[in-house]
């Protein structure tokens, strides 16, 4: 059943997502136009009406292009928090509810959803940046490709430990998108258990936890750095790739442990003390 669960859970939300991805690609393929015309730039130099319009044409460019950026990734974590809203706590929950599923499966197909697709968004924001700014600071568009090719060459990898240093970066990446979507759907969760303005109550929690969040972060960040400065005053500070694959691992798994917690207290808050709109 989750498996049908996913399907149409998936069928339900491509499309928008689809065209959203689409919208910064094609964007950013435009910047390598827009960077790279040097016929542009002539216009530009021997004219100041047509360096006016043109600085105008290169304004609005980026205008438009964060604001695709910023739908992307903040718009579409949006689209998947009020879908878990409404189709697990409005009047599509008493259907919902009465499936032959578990509310695991509820919740596992929503989650599977929106983690491939916000790994999509965030593959497709990071090369899209990399390409508009890339192609912003090189001379031409062969250039760019050169150094690109040049960056890529340099990097060699002498034995594992790059590559594990990658991967539980990568991992990191991941468990950070499952606690942005995992910290959402608790806080609608908890919302519901608001007896007016569930909406409100949810949007308030949400803030609430992530304000809790960074505090709790700012102060492991400065314990952790005051520790450093402490060891390395000391002499014992050890910069070595063991240690820097140690703490990516610790963070790893912290993140994963959050996610875990987030998702059971998610499960008991719609097993036990579920309350629709």
């Amino acid at each position: 059943m989750l498996k049908k669960l996913f399907v149409h859970e998936w069928k339900d939300t491509w499309k928008l997502l689809t065209i959203l991805n689409v919208a910064v690609i094609l964007l950013s393929l435009s910047g390598l136009i827009v960077f790279n015309n040097r016929n542009m730039e002539s216009v530009m130099e021997s004219s100041n009406n047509n360096s006016v319009g043109y600085a105008m044409f290169y304004g609005s460019y980026m205008f438009i292009y964060i604001l695709s950026l910023a739908v992307l990734t903040l718009g579409s974590m949006l689209f998947f928090y009020i879908r878990f809203y409404r189709n697990l706590y409005t009047d599509q929950g008493y259907l919902m509810h009465t499936l032959p599923v578990t509310g695991k499966d509820l919740i596992l197909s929503k989650t599977f959803v929106a983690m491939i697709w916000r790994v999509i968004a965030t593959v497709v924001c990071t090369f899209s940046i990399l390409i508009v700014v890339w192609s912003a600071i090189a001379e031409d568009g062969a250039e760019m490709w050169r150094e690109m090719k040049e960056v890529f060459t340099q990097l060699k990898i002498e034995n594992g430990t790059a590559v594990v240093a990658i991967i539980l970066v990568i991992l990191m990446t991941i468990g950070a998108q499952l606690f942005e979507v995992f910290l959402g759907y608790l806080a609608i969760s908890i919302g519901q258990q608001v007896s007016k303005n569930k909406v409100l109550g949810s949007i308030g929690i949400y803030i609430g936890i992530h304000v809790l969040i960074n505090i709790v972060k700012n102060i492991g960040t400065q314990v952790f750095v005051f520790r450093i400065i402490r060891e390395e005053e000391a002499g014992m500070f050890d910069p070595s790739q063991a240690t820097v694959i140690l703490t990516l691992l610790i963070m790893d798994v912290l993140i994963f442990a959050l996610c875990y917690g987030m998702y059971m207290l998610i499960h008991h808050f719609m097993k036990n003390k579920l309350n629709l709109d």
